[in-house]
C-alpha cells in the first residue's frame, strides 16, 4: 500500500450513488472514480445517454477480435442507433449479454459474514420484477404501479427482508427511460431515508 489509507481488497466502499462496492481488486480504482463522474452527470446535467468507451478490454478482444468492439447496452433504442451507426461508418459493434445469469453475486461467505449489514436498493416493488430489465417487464405486463424497494441482500437474489418502498404511477404513453427515471427520483429518496432509520434505530432486523 502506498499509504496507510489506501484501499485494501476485501474494503467496502460506498459510491456517491449510495451503492456499495466490495473493492476485490486495487487496480481497479478508475472505475469507481467513472461510476461517482456518472452519477454526478445523471443527478446535474440529465443526460439522455451515457456511452462509456472503455480501452484496455483485453477480454472483448479474446470474444471478439480486433474486427468489432463489444456494446454492453440497457437500452434496445440507444443499442440499435449504435449498432446502426458503427456499419456506416466502418466501426463494428457486436451487443454483449448483460442478463441477470451474468451479473456478479456476492459470496454466500460474503453476505453471511455480514448478516443484516448490506442494504441494496432495487427498481421495483419487491417481491415482484427481481433481476434485471424490471421497467421493460413492468410495461409488458401492462400494470398500474412500480417503484423500489431498500431491503437487506441475502444470498438469493434480491430476496431479503424488505426496509422501504416507494410506487411510481405506470403511465399511459410511459417508455423504459421515462419510467426510469422518475423511479430513479425516488430511489433517491428512500435510500438515504431507509439509512437514516437505521442508524436511529427503527427497524427490527429478522435473525
Amino acid at each position: 500500500m502506498t499509504d496507510g489509507n489506501a484501499m485494501r481488497p476485501g474494503d467496502v466502499i460506498k459510491s456517491m450513488s449510495g451503492k456499495t462496492i466490495e473493492v476485490l481488486n486495487t487496480d481497479a480504482e478508475g472505475r469507481l472514480v467513472l461510476a461517482d463522474i456518472a452519477t454526478y452527470a445523471i443527478q446535474n446535467y440529465k443526460p439522455s445517454a451515457i456511452i462509456d468507451l472503455a480501452t484496455l478490454t483485453g477480454a472483448i478482444l479474446v470474444a471478439l477480435g480486433q474486427e468489432m468492439a463489444g456494446l454492453f447496452c440497457n437500452n434496445d433504442e440507444l443499442a440499435d442507433n449504435l449498432i446502426n451507426s458503427g456499419k456506416k461508418t466502418g466501426e463494428l459493434l457486436w451487443r454483449m449479454p448483460i442478463d441477470e445469469k451474468y451479473m456478479k453475486i456476492l459470496t454466500k461467505e460474503f453476505v453471511d459474514s455480514w448478516r443484516n449489514q448490506i442494504i441494496n436498493i432495487h427498481p421495483s416493488l419487491l417481491p415482484a420484477y427481481k433481476g434485471l430489465n424490471t421497467h421493460k417487464r413492468v410495461l409488458n405486463d401492462g400494470v398500474q404501479l412500480a417503484g423500489c424497494t431498500t431491503h437487506i441482500v441475502e444470498r438469493e437474489l434480491d430476496s431479503g427482508q424488505i426496509l422501504m418502498q416507494a410506487t411510481v404511477p405506470v403511465l399511459k404513453d410511459d417508455t423504459e427511460d421515462a419510467l426510469a427515471k422518475r423511479i430513479l427520483r425516488m430511489e433517491h429518496i428512500i435510500f438515504p431515508e431507509t439509512l437514516k432509520r437505521i442508524a436511529t434505530n427503527q427497524f427490527r432486523f429478522d435473525k
